[in-house]
């Protein structure tokens, strides 16, 4: 237990100094981007705090194509919720 791949992508909003607005928070971090990310497939914590954050924790036989199909979900959600910003 503990042990395997774990990686995360820190979250940064529009305002001064990388923050989200409360209304950002809501729908993005606690909505949109889990949302989107469960329905393209993956199975991601999205944490909700002072610095919200994506995390994954991918098999530990993961090969190339699995990461970049991960690498790709969370691009194109992140896409999605940056242009909504």
């Amino acid at each position: 237990r503990g042990t395997g791949f774990f990686y995360s992508c820190e979250l940064v909003g529009d305002l001064d100094g990388g923050g989200f607005s409360d209304l950002a928070r809501a729908g993005l971090i606690a909505d949109l981007i889990p949302r989107r990310l469960r329905e393209a497939g993956l199975l991601a914590r999205v944490y909700n705090r002072s610095a919200p954050l994506v995390q994954i924790a991918p098999p530990l036989i993961s090969d190339r194509a699995v990461l970049d199909r991960i690498a790709a979900i969370i691009a194109g959600v992140l896409a999605e919720a940056s242009a909504r910003i």
